[in-house]
């Protein structure tokens, strides 16, 4: 018996085939149905639930395989009735994938039959509702659609299970909801750090499948500083992280104090070792604690594994307790489980505690799924978050179905396509840059119609995993909400509205005629979000501004070492009274109207993005800097235009022409030291490009400024040759490219290290 057939694929199919052959027959090849053993296969399946064709599923090949078997005397059996569902649950299935899955003659398409049902659970109303977000202008305060949708939902389980008003079936009989009960299905987890954070700040309880934020959050961050320090305790940015942690908590200016006059971890055994520092008997214990906990520790370094360490720390080392000891952090629990197992791996590959840092350093920070990282749980706790492909073949008394309205993948696609008619096709394009290849854009349009067959069976999937009530949840924005065309025709949320009589027009979405289905999500302010949550956690911002105005400014010099060129630019030319010459004005552009000094940079590094992106010969679209996303639409269309024609008048300049046909680098980022050997003083900057010829080394810094002044920037173009002439070892000339008049303008000046050192000190 072979279960889950759907799942598989052909050669699957032709393995099972060679197993089930007659023993008298020997034949080479693939045998045919007839010369297979009878009752010996028996296939269970359903073509409604395919939804692995990222690993080779082949749903066409368990259709195809019901009417082989039965057209040589096999059996099919035909079991339609859902024992799972509430029959009113079941009605609503019917309805919906009787229009989204109609029946085709295509064979990578389900066909659907209406299901029959059980008896229902007697006193038992099941909800189905659709949380929905219509598309809107986005104020600046506001919360983006998707976590307005985060937060709705989570307010919606902490009322219901707070409220006690949501009763489910268990066993036949009616209890009410918890936390439990509830579960989250999305189709991805690029937006779950969304929920894991509205319900740590509304202390709903849950579990997640697979964790993302594991390298973002404080625990890994905390952990990762104090095993650290066991093997570089000369790292002064993890001594100061550790002892301002939950492992120590000392205060700003005693953990300053200890950075001032110590030279690496916990080489000063007492805090009465600090010169003229007060401090207290409370900041002595905590200081000494930890002290003997990092040397006890240090010990077993080189004679306990890594997960043993980790272990130590855990528990041993107060964090678990601290944890514990506040509601609001139960959710960071389950990270030990994560982190533990990880460093497990690491073990049985023989690695020591030095190279398991270097992994954790790596992705410190990152939001990024760790593959095949799942922690098998005797138990869950709270809300379970999960994909729909990992839900497949479980229930839940409350399905969520949450994010519905992402439009899933999108991009270009492949630069080729396999398909049984075609073979491989191959995309390409004509010299006037048309698409060329009929053949591809005929088996990218079967792929395509294939992924639309399988988003229909991800939502079958995803709604029949609830028993008791079902809620879709979504939101439209301008990509999705054509029903009919593009990421809209493959939306879930479009499929369900589309089930339940939606003309594709957002506005009617509003009227009665969905009235029991529609719940609107709200808009909601970030000062909301703020101030919501537990009565702790709610402050009286009018009485904390006042205090924070009547505090005492504490002035702290800290050594910089440090600086970039543009900021080394700006101090010199402070030093030197120097003024832009504003007579010289150039060509204004349609942005200018409503681009502000805050933002013309981030313009001009947008500008720099798309020569890159040309200068690269790449087809990636270049995304507008975060900044401008609140724009008005109009706006944002300004700024794309004159973007891409700034960015045309460098490319189609002679000096572009004439230099651009050699080694080229954008975006080349430098550290040079320009300080003394035992002093030294170090300049990061980026060069917006550079050409290296046989002889010579050119730097192009491109400028969108509204008027001319190129001695403006002298000594950061100064820096820049110092630091190209050091890579390259050719002599260095550098130019300003002032993209409004298409003019370039060498700078030759030459500066003196010495007064630019002045300037710094």
């Amino acid at each position: 018996m072979i279960d889950e057939f759907q799942d598989n694929n052909q050669m699957q199919k032709e393995l099972l085939y060679l197993l089930a052959e007659k023993s008298k027959l020997s034949s080479s090849g693939i045998p045919a149905v007839e010369d297979l053993e009878p009752d010996k296969l028996f296939f269970v399946g359903d073509e409604k639930q395919s939804i692995y064709s990222f690993r080779g599923a082949d749903v066409s090949v368990f259709k195809g395989l019901s009417a082989e078997l039965i057209n040589s005397g096999g059996e099919s059996l035909s079991l339609n009735t859902n024992y799972r569902s509430e029959p009113n649950l079941i009605k609503f299935f019917n309805k919906i994938f009787n229009i989204v899955m109609k029946n085709s003659e295509e064979q990578y398409e389900a066909d659907f039959e209406a299901l029959d049902f059980r008896d229902p659970v007697e006193n038992l109303v099941p909800e189905i509702t659709i949380f929905y977000k219509p598309e809107t202008v986005k104020e600046e305060s506001s919360l983006n659609s998707n976590e307005a949708e985060a937060w709705y939902i989570a307010n919606f389980i902490k009322e219901k299970v707070e409220s006690k008003s949501l009763r489910i079936a268990k066993d036949g009989e009616l209890v009410i909801a918890g936390y439990d009960d509830f579960a989250i299905l999305m189709r991805s987890t690029s937006n779950q750090i969304m929920y894991e954070k509205y319900f740590r700040k509304l202390n709903v309880p849950c579990t997640v499948q697979g964790v993302r934020a594991l390298f973002m959050e404080a625990p890994v961050n905390d952990i990762y500083n104090l095993l650290q320090l066991l093997v570089y305790p000369d790292d002064k940015f993890s001594f100061s992280a550790l002892l301002r942690s939950p492992f120590v908590n000392l205060s700003d200016d005693v953990t300053g104090a200890i950075l001032l006059y110590g030279e690496s971890a916990f080489d000063i055994s007492e805090l009465s070792e600090l010169p003229d520092f007060p401090f207290t008997p409370k900041d002595s214990a905590k200081y000494n604690n930890i002290r003997d906990f990092y040397f006890g520790l240090k010990k077993k370094v080189d004679f306990v594994s890594t997960s043993e360490l980790i272990r130590e720390v855990w528990y041993e080392g107060g964090y678990r307790n601290y944890l514990m000891s506040n509601p609001e952090y139960h959710g960071y629990l389950e990270y030990y489980d994560y982190l533990k197992t990880l460093a497990a791996r690491s073990n049985e590959r023989g690695e020591c505690l030095a190279v398991f840092l270097d992994y954790i350093r790596d992705n410190l920070g990152l939001y990024e799924k760790l593959p095949d990282l799942e922690i098998l749980r005797d138990e869950t706790k709270g809300v379970q978050l999960l994909t729909i492909h990992k839900s497949k073949g479980l229930e839940f008394p409350i399905v969520i179905v949450a994010n519905t309205g992402n439009k899933g993948r999108s991009g270009g696609g492949p630069p080729y396509y396999i398909s049984k008619d075609f073979g491989i096709t191959l995309k390409y394009e004509s010299d006037t840059g048309k698409k060329a290849n009929y053949f591809y854009d005929k088996a990218k349009e079967l792929e395509a119609r294939k992924e639309l067959a399988e988003n229909k069976r991800i939502l079958y999937v995803a709604l029949t995993r609830a028993q008791s009530h079902l809620i879709i949840s979504g939101s439209h924005n301008k990509f999705t909400k054509n029903v009919e065309t593009g990421t809209g025709e493959k939306n879930l949320l479009n499929m369900v509205l589309k089930g339940i009589g939606w003309d594709g027009d957002p506005e009617s979405l509003k009227t009665d005629a969905f009235k029991d289905y529609i719940n609107l999500i709200p808009d909601v302010s970030e000062r909301d979000v703020f101030l919501s949550g537990n009565s702790r956690n709610k402050v009286d911002l009018v009485n904390i501004k006042k205090d924070y105005n009547r505090t005492e400014l504490i002035q702290r010099k800290a050594e910089r070492d440090t600086w970039s060129a543009s900021e080394i630019n700006t101090l010199y030319n402070d030093s030197i009274k120097h003024k832009p010459n504003a007579d010289i004005r150039l060509s204004s552009i349609n942005s200018d109207s409503f681009l502000t000094e805050d933002n013309y940079a981030d313009f001009g590094t947008y500008c720099h993005k798309i020569i890159e992106t040309k200068l690269k010969n790449t087809s990636t679209d270049v995304l507008l800097p975060s900044s401008f996303l609140n724009f008005q639409n109009k706006q944002k269309e300004i700024i794309e235009m004159d973007a891409h024609n700034l960015a045309a008048k460098f490319l189609d300049s002679a000096f572009a022409k004439e230099n651009i046909i050699f080694d080229s680098e954008s975006e080349l980022s430098f550290l040079l030291n320009i300080g003394e050997f035992e002093k030294p003083l170090y300049v990061n900057g980026q060069i917006d490009l550079l050409i290296e010829k046989k002889d010579k080394v050119l730097i192009i810094d491109f400028k969108t400024d509204k008027s001319l002044n190129p001695e403006e920037y002298g000594v950061q173009m100064f820096l820049y040759r110092e630091a190209a002439g050091g890579i390259f070892d050719k002599p260095v000339r550098s130019f300003l490219f002032y993209l409004r008049e298409t003019i370039e303008t060498e700078i030759v000046d030459d500066f003196f290290i010495s007064d630019i050192c002045k300037v710094l000190e």
